[in-house]
């Protein structure tokens, strides 16, 4: 019993770090200023790149395809994104708008397109994503390529699911992403069956509160008392640590696809 306390005591102190890294990681990915300042920064910018380059297949739409052409190889899926939401500027929606459709034009058969409606225009004003969206669908329909809608923040579910209803009316290959941290996911999920494309469920970041509403101290996520900088750096530290002796994994540019490696099988356990 002796010799398993040590492994004892590091799996429990390697579940508290990673349950802190992501803890400290959530709360970046629901803050839009700081998902902005964070790549920008002398110290975390570093560390960010070195943890997302297991997960991010490349800067570049080469790079995309290349990592995407890789994993087919392997038998696996894929699906490619150009990463980025909540664009506020309609150039640069257009803009993304642009990467997207040369990457239906280039993509393997079978490899689906995903994107944040955010990227291309839904938070700028109301006509903009529709109309991206479309021509997104379009070349994506000529293609013969699936297109997938990501999941976005809690607090736009109904202008992403009523944007997919609109395509949906004119487009059979357009799928969408709902989180399942939501409660309302399960009525959403009664609704989007009676519609066609592919209906992907992730876990999602959203921060949900249970109901009934318990007090605000008792649910409110806590949060190391250091300042955010310093809890970022710890954080990514922790998970570059984690994941630094596992097999790394080619992937696509939003993170979803990736090919794992088979643990090696057990050796049989001696008779006692």
């Amino acid at each position: 019993m002796a010799s398993d306390l040590p492994a004892t005591a590091t799996a429990t102190a390697t579940a508290e770090i990673s349950a802190q890294a992501a803890q400290v990681l959530r709360r970046v990915a629901l803050d839009e200023e700081l998902k902005a300042r964070v790549p920008q920064d002398p110290v975390l910018g570093p560390l960010v790149r070195k943890v997302a380059g297991r997960y991010v297949a490349g800067e570049t739409l080469t790079d995309a395809l290349d990592h995407a052409k890789r994993i087919r190889g392997t038998g696996h899926r894929t699906t490619v994104d150009y990463m980025g939401e909540s664009c506020r500027a309609p150039q640069r929606a257009t803009e993304a708008t642009e990467v997207f459709l040369d990457a239906a034009g280039l993509l393997a058969p079978g490899c689906s397109l995903s994107l944040d409606l955010s990227r291309i225009g839904l938070v700028v004003d109301e006509e903009l994503a529709p109309a991206n969206a479309t021509r997104i669908a379009h070349a994506t329909a000529e293609t013969n390529r699936e297109m997938i809608i990501s999941a976005e923040g809690s607090d736009r579910p109904d202008s992403v699911l009523a944007l997919h209803r609109s395509l949906c009316r004119r487009f059979d290959h357009v799928g969408v992403t709902i989180q399942a941290r939501l409660h309302r996911t399960s009525d959403d999920l009664q609704q989007l069956l009676a519609l066609p494309g592919r209906i992907r469920l992730v876990k999602g970041s959203a921060r949900t509160v249970p109901s009934p509403v318990p007090p605000a101290d008792q649910w409110r996520c806590p949060v190391p008392r250091q300042p955010l900088r310093q809890q970022l750096q710890v954080a990514l530290e922790a998970v570059r640590t984690l994941v630094g002796t596992q097999p790394r994994s080619a992937a696509h540019a939003d993170g979803e696809s990736k090919a794992r490696r088979n643990p090696a099988p057990r050796p049989p356990t001696p008779p006692a």
